[in-house]
């Protein structure tokens, strides 16, 4: 499930208790919404931390 960008601010909102209305924000990604790419093994640790990680690996 997902949260598009435009419902962000209502997804966060601490204030927002109401789950019928927080469920209806949830959606399957549309298809092509999602970048799918794989990563560095670092990112399985909390002692990593930086961009480089969101560095798509080269394809094998």
């Amino acid at each position: 499930m997902a949260i598009t960008p435009e419902h962000w601010g209502e997804w966060l909102d601490p204030r927002n208790h109401d789950i019928d209305q927080l469920r209806s924000l949830m959606a399957p990604p549309l298809d092509g919404s999602l970048d799918i790419y794989a990563v560095s093994k670092l990112v399985s640790s909390v002692r990593n931390n930086g961009p480089e990680l969101l560095e798509p690996l080269p394809a094998s």
